[in-house]
């Protein structure tokens, strides 16, 4: 059984082909390729370091990659358990770029890769466009680090998830993450390319920015100049400018 969510349709210089459609399966986790001119599936691949995934399918703007992203946060290595208790050392969340190849209409599971990103629940993603292109955007929710124990007299996991006033953004620069990993920068986990977290920030691939709490969806505007949040315990929408993140980034204004 599986538990899809979020179809992508292949595009090409940011608008929709209609070649191909990529769908996720939330609860196993997988990612199916579906060959729009015979409406067949043609490959179906899982992901080997999340237990579950939501934030799937999404493609760049060429579809030279479709990306998912973990939405609870666990052990990456599948090795060995780790009590919640060790959540904040042993856990972690991430996003998968699955290495699209158009011609031969599969996904390319040895040049893919993942990142590392802090035990949070990653969501829905966006990727850039024009001005942001090469640059990918995804959600997350239970910033908290939340892990439940309403049998123990806590609060539900809801409540516990919803405590901040604000989750975060990961703004990631995908083509940079790429070139990393093909110099060697990667880690292998379960013989996959694994980016980590602290490599990634040192190298200026991976930003987080405050968004509404629990959001569902972020959104690149068509000419790639904005990106738009909205909150599902949030009734507001929060639009960021590119140009503005990017000012940020080179100032090096940054909180931590």
């Amino acid at each position: 059984w599986g538990d899809s969510h979020h179809p992508a349709i292949s595009e090409t210089n940011g608008e929709y082909d209609g070649q191909f459609l990529f769908i996720n399966d939330k609860a196993n986790p997988r990612l199916a390729v579906i060959d729009l001119r015979d409406f067949e599936t043609k490959q179906i691949v899982v992901n080997p370091i999340f237990k579950s995934e939501h934030g799937g399918a999404f493609v760049t703007g060429n579809t030279e990659y479709v990306i998912e992203a973990a939405p609870y946060a666990a052990p990456l290595e599948n090795k060995k358990f780790f009590p919640l208790e060790e959540f904040n050392e042993k856990y972690r969340g991430g996003v998968t770029y699955w290495k699209f190849d158009r011609k031969e209409g599969r996904i390319d599971t040895k040049k893919s890769f993942s990142l590392e990103l802090p035990p949070y629940s990653q969501d829905l993603s966006d990727l850039g466009k024009g001005p942001s292109e090469g640059w990918s955007f995804t959600n997350s929710f239970c910033s908290e680090r939340y892990v439940g124990g309403i049998e123990k007299g806590r609060p539900p996991y809801e409540a516990g998830c919803s405590a901040k006033d604000t989750d975060y953004m990961h703004v990631i620069n995908w083509k940079k993450a790429a070139e990393l990993v093909a110099a060697g920068k990667a880690k292998k986990i379960n013989g996959h390319d694994v980016l980590m977290m602290e490599t990634a920030v040192k190298e200026g691939v991976l930003f987080l920015i405050p968004e509404p709490k629990s959001p569902h969806g972020v959104d690149v505007t068509p000419d790639g100049k904005h990106i738009v949040v909205a909150g599902k315990l949030d009734t507001h929408v929060s639009v960021y400018s590119f140009e503005k993140i990017m000012a940020a980034i080179k100032a090096g204004k940054f909180e931590s």
